[in-house]
């Protein structure tokens, strides 16, 4: 029969070997230094046959019962029989029963809680989305005065320390925090003061590839025109497609990264008629990570509107006179301001949409002298960009011509209107050769024959009929009328008593 001492030696052994058997502790706190009333969670992990834990310092055990514990710093201290600042060495281990016994697992590794009345730092950043190239400065403000701030950044364990207010690039940032781009880097910040203070909120700065650059050429289209789109990608990147994104719509058109659009494509995509403002933006895939996208670019806007209409009012003028200028836009648009352009010279005047110049205004302009035909065309600004030009209306021209030229040719019919017994005489002249030469030409060449006196006058007698026959010798092509024709028949009837009494105002008023 087993001696009882034996029996205990060989029951104690077996249950050694059991606890050995169980996994060891593990203990987690979520935060390692605290303020008296900041809470710290401490959570034994174990497994789901256990029992219990007990939770204990290198000199005594402080709790047993539940593997999950939620304290304030003041209840630490006050469990552990410590006086703030202190910091505090905990451990924990599990129990599982078996039968008869209760095994006791292996103990955690120590967690390492820090508790004084420091006040934990205050950390912002300008910048919480950079590129490589870019800067973000990191400003760490502890509540007291001191030289230097300890840096942490997730998934790093040790901590860089340097300046409270630190300004890095995107790719010195990467590489503090061991991350490549793109990436969101997770950084706070602590300070000493005699002990370590609590951390600083966590601030999380997104590094990004660089944005591309949208350009579009022109900015301002008709509706039968088209538009070039350039997505300018870094070239340190290799990139073979770009993503356009039309802001209206929030639709998207992936091609080449530069491409032709006309019009009529512009209004499809983004929803619009004409006239019309086009806003787009553009991105790029990663190479890299096909999955990433680089950030959006600049807006850029295409204007697609209709030219104008460049009216003139007269389009005939002299030295003396006005002209209207009318450029009529689209009444869509509220346009303030039209530029008119002298073709000759190339310069531009800016004023309201209708003016008017006199006669000297445009030939200086157009840096010309009378007789002269300006030429001009007319643009305007597009709303809401200035930088951003209509397409030029048609050309007009308006003719000045010299003062004494036309004066002397509009005066000498003002003469002929303003003497209405003169154009009753030259009508009845008129008339009556309309109506004799086709009958008379015969009689009148042999009367003339027959009166032909031996020195070379005419001899008519003042009462025959023959008078106004005399008129078919003037010349067909007379410019002044009157002067000719009193100068011929005074020439050709001299001796006639008829026309030697004519007045002479009466012919000679006559232009």
């Amino acid at each position: 029969m087993m001696k009882p001492q034996l029996l205990f030696t060989l029951m104690y052994f077996f249950l050694v070997l059991e606890a050995n058997d169980l996994s060891p502790a593990k203990l987690t706190v979520d935060v390692a230094v605290i303020t008296e009333t900041d809470l710290v969670t401490l959570k034994c992990q174990i497994p789901s046959s256990a029992s219990g834990c007990t939770f204990f310092t290198p000199s005594e055990t402080f709790f047993e019962g539940s593997c999950l514990l939620r304290l304030t710093g003041a209840e630490l201290l006050n469990l552990t029989k410590r006086r703030s600042p202190a910091t505090i060495e905990v451990r924990c281990f599990y129990t599982e029963k078996r039968g008869a016994f209760n095994l006791t697992s292996v103990d955690s590794d120590p967690s390492i809680i820090e508790i004084n009345n420091l006040l934990p730092p205050d950390l912002s950043v300008n910048s919480q989305a950079i590129t490589e190239t870019d800067s973000v400065t990191l400003n760490c403000q502890p509540p007291v005065s001191v030289t230097k701030c300890n840096w942490h950044f997730k998934g790093k364990k040790r901590a860089e320390q340097f300046s409270c207010s630190k300004t890095l690039t995107g790719a010195e940032l990467l590489r503090m925090a061991s991350q490549s781009v793109p990436a969101k880097v997770q950084v706070w910040c602590t300070y000493l003061n005699g002990h370590q203070s609590p951390k600083s909120q966590r601030m999380t700065i997104t590094v990004q590839f660089p944005p591309p650059e949208l350009r579009v050429n022109p900015a301002v289209i008709t509706e039968r025109d088209s538009a070039t789109l350039d997505c300018v990608t870094p070239s340190s990147l290799s990139v073979t497609e770009c993503h356009f994104y039309f802001v209206r719509t929030k639709t998207t058109r992936s091609s080449s990264c530069m491409q032709t659009l006309t019009a009529a494509e512009l209004l499809f995509l983004s929803g619009q008629s004409s006239p019309a403002e086009v806003q787009l933006m553009c991105f790029y895939p990663v190479e890299r990570d096909a999955n990433s996208l680089s950030p959006h670019s600049n807006i850029s806007s295409i204007h697609i509107v209709p030219p104008p209409e460049l009216r003139v009012n007269p389009a005939v003028i002299t030295e003396r006179d006005l002209a209207t200028l009318a450029c009529v836009t689209p009444s869509s648009l509220s346009v303030t301001e039209c530029h008119f352009y002298f073709v000759r010279t190339k310069t531009t005047r800016s004023s309201s949409c209708m003016q008017t110049l006199t006669a000297a205004e445009l030939l200086l302009l157009s840096g010309q002298s009378s007789p002269a035909e300006v030429q001009l065309m007319c643009f305007y600004p597009v709303e809401r960009d200035a930088n951003s030009l209509s397409p030029h209306s048609n050309v007009s021209s308006i003719h000045i011509e010299n003062q004494q030229i036309h004066l002397s040719n509009r005066e000498e019919w003002k003469k002929l209107l303003a003497l209405p017994g003169a154009v009753v005489t030259v009508g009845v002249i008129i008339l009556g050769l309309t109506l004799f030469w086709s009958n008379r030409e015969s009689d009148f060449q042999r009367n003339v024959l027959n009166s032909q006196n031996p020195d070379g006058g005419l001899n008519f007698n003042p009462g025959n009929n023959e008078t106004f026959s005399l008129v078919t010798y003037l010349p067909v092509n007379v410019h002044s009328t009157g002067e000719l024709l009193m100068l011929n028949l005074r020439k050709q009837a001299k001796h006639n008593l008829f026309f030697s009494r004519l007045p002479l105002f009466t012919l000679k008023g006559i232009t």
